[in-house]
């Protein structure tokens, strides 16, 4: 779902930057500056999709090969069973929460550095937390178990989806409000026919 989804805004942020090009050959102002504002800001939508994508494609994949460890962890084993293989499931649990959270910051580097606009407005919204990306792992790994960590390694912040989800439709918009003004009122002049001449002229 997540890959459809970038492929339709990247479409859209080319047909962006197409009709800016309409709206200044018209001298359309406004729709210009809407579209110049459209423009950078999709760029956050875009980048929140693939971080999703790549969450879906990677984390979840390290989760799920360790699936059936987690489930023994917990569910639990009586530690004074001989054949107990809860210490093994742990120590399988916490290789898995690493590679998780490894995958899960790759992700989030990775996509901000392809997507600038995406990165300063992420970097804000860290800063209003008080979270920094690049000690939240050390961090975690103290406060909370192995289990913990690798059920959360493929949990998306809600407010984030909400924050690039609005960018994402006001950009949407703007290109159809561009778009309709593009049909509406083409940039080239289609040919005039020449007008009919009247029955009632006379001929000398």
């Amino acid at each position: 779902m997540w890959t459809l989804v970038t492929v339709v805004l990247y479409c859209v942020a080319v047909g962006l930057f197409l009709l800016l090009w309409d709206k200044l050959q018209k001298g359309n102002v406004k729709l210009a500056v809407l579209v110049l504002l459209a423009l950078p800001l999709i760029d956050v939508p875009i980048a929140r999709t693939r971080y999703n994508t790549c969450i879906d494609y990677k984390v979840r994949t390290v989760v799920g090969a360790y699936k059936d460890n987690l489930e023994l962890v917990r569910i639990g084993l009586d530690p004074s069973d001989v054949d107990s293989r809860l210490e093994a499931a742990e120590l399988a649990v916490c290789e898995g929460a690493e590679k998780a959270s490894g995958q899960r910051q790759m992700c989030i580097f990775t996509v901000r550095d392809d997507h600038p606009v995406a990165r300063y407005v992420a970097e804000i919204f860290d800063a209003l937390r008080g979270v920094d990306q690049s000690t939240k792992v050390m961090k975690l790994n103290k406060t909370r178990s192995c289990s913990e960590r690798l059920l959360s390694s493929t949990r998306s912040n809600t407010q984030a989806n909400l924050i690039a989800a609005t960018a994402g439709l006001f950009c949407i918009v703007i290109f159809c409000i561009a778009l309709k003004d593009f049909i509406d009122h083409p940039w080239y002049n289609a040919p005039s026919e020449p007008p009919a001449s009247s029955n009632d002229d006379k001929t000398e």
